[in-house]
């Protein structure tokens, strides 16, 4: 467990969150982009950044509020997938928190050079919170998502 504040922490992903997770990316993302079930149980078995897979539970007073997950491209690049918080916690800054501090955690242990993301162009509070912590836009990626919608990709430098 990485303790981000007294109240809000990030837990290793277990079988016991895994229909929690699916139903919040269901309600985020809808069927068509959602993580599908069986994929989410892959993860299951995977230790806590074994093989450059970062996939946590973001808990709030032990409660379950959402989930994020970083993945090494490579041996220098790290990718966050998502992030996820659910609704009534969103503009706590819980995501710029969780993402902060779970990168020093990460650094401690391995060298990476960079952290890339996407996202949805039209999604202004993830950006400003990536902005926040010093995230760059490199390029807009045209019609990356599946209902056309284009993303910004993202960079930042370690």
């Amino acid at each position: 467990m990485i303790k981000i504040d007294k109240n809000l922490s990030i837990k290793r992903f277990s079988a016991n969150y895994l229909l929690q997770v699916y139903k919040l990316g269901l309600e985020t993302y809808g069927d068509e982009e959602a993580t599908p079930l069986d994929s989410l149980e892959s993860f299951v078995e995977v230790p806590f950044g074994e093989d450059g897979y970062y996939f946590g539970i973001l808990e709030f007073n032990q409660e379950f509020i959402g989930f994020l997950c970083l993945y090494a491209e490579s041996q220098d690049v790290l990718t966050l997938g998502d992030i996820v918080v659910k609704n009534e916690y969103r503009g706590k800054k819980i995501s710029q928190r969780s993402i902060s501090i779970l990168l020093s955690e990460i650094l401690k242990n391995r060298s990476y050079q960079k952290v890339e993301l996407t996202v949805r162009k039209t999604n202004f509070p993830a950006i400003k919170c990536y902005e926040n912590l010093n995230f760059k836009v490199l390029e807009t990626l045209p019609e990356y998502y599946l209902d056309k919608e284009d993303a910004l990709k993202m960079e930042l430098s370690l």
